[in-house]
């Protein structure tokens, strides 16, 4: 593994996150850039021109990340992995849907595919020839068989079945469906969790040719079936909407993997916190406050943390520095925590580490 000497022992500890038998400090997926005056693994990176070397281009992708890597260092349970980048909820795209290359994005909600669902809902199924299958499939045995051990792959940004439906009902369509379509909106997020579980698993299954295990955009390693589900749409939704068109989806998909974490994404999708608590199967959450609402280390936000980890559950935090970092290490249960951490160097990884230790 590159820059990772301890990967074993990484490993070990990350399934003992999953199995919740964590000991001591909490996961602590941390990076720093290399030293300035160390020699990069690769010459430079290539200059990306266009959207398609952006998105598209393996041989591109996969060399810049190469360098990367190289001009990165790991610190406790960090490590390179290559997830296959083809924008988030891409699944819309290869059983009907269509995409749109941008520059900082994948757009796949380009106009309704379902205009009626007794009369459109046999059009969504899974089409292998689509581009959208096709890069995303290529790209994943590209990058797994390049890997040699050196990097994880990770399962691509899949999406859930509620967000899916937006991309292909479109977003004010599927608020009216709510009270004027609500059996046809049932009937297609469950044909939704049906293709969501099969591209999982010939997905898993291909990784599986070249490494033991999987990851996500989560970035954390899993020896088994584990992915992060999610519904950004249940910002729009009240607790008994999330309840009767959301949670029969996420209790589907959870219960096809071994572990799974929910993406609780933003203030206004806290109100189904107790919902997502209840789901037997659904083994963390992963909270970002996303722009504008104070920062994920802010106390403002530990009621939450606390509850989540008292029903059981495992917090996961993204994106945070390392001041946030020992904040919230400081003020959790540690067993129950993973955090992903960007240092600005060697030192201030040692620091969040030996704050870890002396505070588990």
């Amino acid at each position: 593994m590159i820059h990772q000497p301890n990967w074993e022992t990484v490993r070990k500890r990350y399934m003992d996150f999953w199995n919740h038998t964590l000991s001591g400090r909490a996961i602590l997926n941390m990076r720093a850039p290399a030293p300035v005056d160390e020699p990069p693994m690769l010459s430079e990176p290539l200059p990306v021109n266009d959207l398609h070397d952006r998105w598209e281009n393996a041989e591109l992708i996969l060399h810049n990340a190469l360098y990367d890597y190289g001009r990165t260092r790991y610190y406790a349970e960090g490590y390179p992995t290559r997830v296959v980048n083809f924008g988030p909820g891409n699944l819309a795209a290869m059983v009907g849907g269509t995409y749109k290359l941008a520059q900082d994005t994948i757009w796949f909600d380009n106009g309704p595919v379902i205009d009626d669902y007794a009369r459109d809902l046999d059009k969504i199924r899974l089409n292998p020839d689509s581009d959208a299958y096709r890069v995303v499939f290529d790209m994943t045995r590209r990058f797994a068989g390049e890997s040699r051990g050196r990097y994880i792959t990770a399962i691509t940004s899949l999406g859930t079945a509620t967000d899916i439906a937006v991309s292909l009902r479109g977003n004010e369509n599927l608020l009216y469906d709510i009270y004027d379509e609500p059996e046809g909106l049932l009937a297609l997020t469950e044909r939704l969790d049906d293709l969501w579980i099969e591209v999982y698993g010939r997905l898993y299954d291909l990784l599986q040719q070249y490494q033991t295990g999987c990851d996500s955009w989560h970035n954390i390693y899993c020896e088994k079936r584990y992915f992060p589900v999610q519904c950004d749409f249940a910002a729009m939704l009240s607790p008994e909407q999330f309840d009767r068109f959301v949670m029969p989806s996420l209790r589907r998909c959870c219960d096809a993997l071994d572990y799974g974490d929910f993406h609780l994404d933003g203030p206004d999708c806290i109100r189904h916190v107790p919902s997502l608590l209840s789901i037997p199967n659904l083994d963390a959450i992963q909270w970002v406050a996303g722009a504008g609402a104070a920062p994920d280390s802010d106390p403002c936000w530990y009621g939450m943390y606390r509850q989540i980890q008292d029903a059981g559950k495992n917090l996961i935090l993204l994106g945070l520095d390392a001041d946030g970092a020992c904040r919230l290490l400081g003020e959790l249960d540690q067993t129950k925590l993973l955090l992903n951490v960007g240092c600005a160097d060697e030192r201030e990884a040692e620091r969040v580490l030996r704050f870890a230790e002396d505070h588990a």
